[in-house]
């Protein structure tokens, strides 16, 4: 149940299992795995037999998209990690979207500015920026559509097709106009916030008119209450199983010799230099907002 291999070839004689632990948000996502193969090809066996309730581990989190993984470590259990990481890549997903944080009514200047500091991590701007994962968010959360920009020609011919819809019908659209309520100062403030991904696309007068409503609804629903379905953007599973008597140093230094290793591109150490951006670039495609 070493760390390291000494003479003899790494093999694989342990595995990771569900727990089977009733309401387990792991269990569901985990396949029976003795060894990791990383993007760029180093392989790792698990060292010990594991579950979704061990505690004191290393875990990789790969995209859905398979070509980006991010390494990190806990004390605690990987049950704790994905409650944890799932909720944090879900608000940054919602925040890159539609350019507000989700508490962005009540969060104090210092929570904001950690905010800000949390959107430069580059496994979130990854997951907001991969097609793969956008679309997998949209799927489980259409009421998102609305925030992804289109093409000028598309946005011509929608807006083309809502007004002979108008002209056939003899009717109106239904425009919500803004009002001097605090309400709605909020919900143009909201959607001043809101960003074209790529700055060359455009939207729809129906899509502004969905962002609207999407505020609107945001903002008057209670607090605790989330705008999103919350959804797994990274497949995470153990790669290794520290000792638990063993100090939190020997565990970054454990982690930080398989993201040397591994060459994670989302990791913000980097093995060659200090600037991960230099060596491996932007964490994301140039072109992910073509795919989706």
């Amino acid at each position: 149940q070493g760390l390291f291999c000494n003479d003899e070839s790494p093999k694989a004689r342990y595995s990771m299992v569900p727990c089977g632990t009733t309401n387990c948000p792991c269990c569901h996502s985990i396949e029976n795995s003795s060894s990791h193969r990383f993007v760029n090809g180093y392989t790792t066996y698990l060292n010990c037999p594991a579950t979704c309730t061990t505690s004191n581990i290393v875990f990789v989190m790969t995209c859905p998209c398979g070509q980006y993984e991010f390494i990190d470590s806990t004390s605690a259990s990987l049950t704790d990690a994905l409650t944890y990481h799932r909720l944090a890549c879900n608000q940054m997903m919602h925040s890159f979207l539609t350019g507000t944080p989700v508490y962005e009514e009540i969060m104090t200047p210092m929570e904001r500015c950690r905010h800000l500091i949390v959107r430069k991590m580059r496994h979130y701007q990854h997951s907001a920026h991969c097609s793969v994962a956008v679309q997998l968010f949209l799927e489980h959360n259409p009421v998102y559509w609305c925030f992804i920009s289109r093409s000028r020609r598309e946005v011509e011919q929608e807006n083309n097709f809502y007004t002979g819809l108008v002209l056939a019908t003899e009717s109106e659209f239904a425009f919500i106009l803004p009002r001097r309520t605090n309400h709605e100062k909020k919900v143009a403030r909201l959607l001043t916030g809101v960003m074209l991904q790529p700055a060359e696309n455009h939207y729809s007068t129906a899509q502004i008119q969905k962002q609207r409503i999407f505020f609107d609804r945001l903002l008057l629903s209670p607090v605790d209450q989330l705008p999103y379905v919350e959804t797994d953007l990274y497949k995470m599973k153990i790669i290794a199983v520290l000792p638990t008597d063993e100090s939190i140093i020997l565990r970054y230094i454990i982690e930080t010799l398989f993201i040397i290793h591994a060459e994670s591109k989302l990791n913000m150490i980097c093995p060659v230099g200090i600037d991960p951006q230099q060596r491996y670039g932007q964490p994301y495609d140039d072109q992910w907002y073509h795919h989706i």
